[in-house]
């Protein structure tokens, strides 16, 4: 288990390097925390990731066993997976990230720190089978905004990725779901719940983007669907004021099915 100091140590560090790479224009493609080896395209992406995984601890959660099932959806180079695997070594990961480019990274830093039982998959998690134009900045590869929406990369290339419904995946049940999928997350829980499958996943925390096309609302409709499923939630956010109509937000859902917390607390 890594310490808080080792944690904090770690993260000065980081931020240090940054500000040499930033300052003296450094190109730094790989880096060494906890015992990986992480490669990477960019400094200051792979700075707020580690901050996102190991400061705030977004993905963290408290498993009943020892080696639970995890899915990663928007997995970019992995930094979310080493999470994992740090946090539970004995761990079962499904990894899915679309773009091809990021995809090579991403296999690069599973296979390169010898992870065991992490499959991965160069797939789009959607809710059918097929393709879908995809979205990125070329002079940015492996930014956090790429997306199946063109107006979220202003510097765009399109090209096709292939999607997959990803209650495929799900034959047994799933201790945590991360979802960070620029989008998509409406279709998915729908579909998951349509299969029957939504009600398999224990816990997930999905990242919501609401109003990444300005004029469309479907959070109350997304939320009345986990609620029919057995689901609680808890919705964190951060918006700049004052309010301005259709403006995007980005809100972090972490939900749970209520009947195995009730349990965990010695509810009947």
């Amino acid at each position: 288990m890594i310490s808080i100091v080792q944690i904090r140590l770690s993260h000065q560090r980081l931020r240090l390097k940054k500000w040499l790479v930033r300052l003296f224009k450094f190109k730094i493609r790989k880096e060494r925390m906890f015992g990986f080896t992480v490669h990477l395209f960019n400094y200051k992406t792979f700075t707020s990731l580690f901050r996102q995984m190991f400061i705030t601890r977004e993905y963290y959660f408290t498993s009943a066993t020892s080696h639970p099932f995890i899915i990663d959806c928007g997995s970019n180079i992995g930094m979310s997976v080493l999470f994992f695997k740090r946090l539970y070594p004995e761990s079962t990961v499904l990894a899915f990230e679309p773009d091809r480019e990021t995809f090579n990274l991403l296999e690069k830093n599973v296979r390169g720190n010898n992870l065991d039982n992490v499959e991965i998959f160069n797939k789009a998690v959607s809710d059918s089978d097929g393709a879908i134009d995809f979205y990125s900045n070329p002079d940015n590869p492996g930014a956090l905004t790429m997306s199946i929406y063109s107006t979220w990369n202003p510097e765009k290339i399109s090209y096709k990725v292939e999607t997959v419904k990803l209650s495929r995946y799900i034959t047994k049940p799933v201790d945590f779901l991360k979802m960070d999928i620029e989008g998509s997350e409406y279709v998915v829980i729908e579909e998951l719940a349509q299969q029957d499958k939504l009600r398999l996943i224990h816990e997930m925390l999905m990242e919501y983007h609401h109003h990444m096309n300005p004029g469309e609302d479907r959070l109350g409709k997304m939320l009345a669907v986990l609620e029919e499923n057995g689901f609680g939630y808890q919705i964190h956010s951060v918006l700049k004021m004052p309010f301005q109509k259709e403006q995007y937000q980005n809100l972090m859902i972490y939900a749970y099915q209520k009947d195995l917390a009730g349990r965990k607390n010695g509810q009947q």
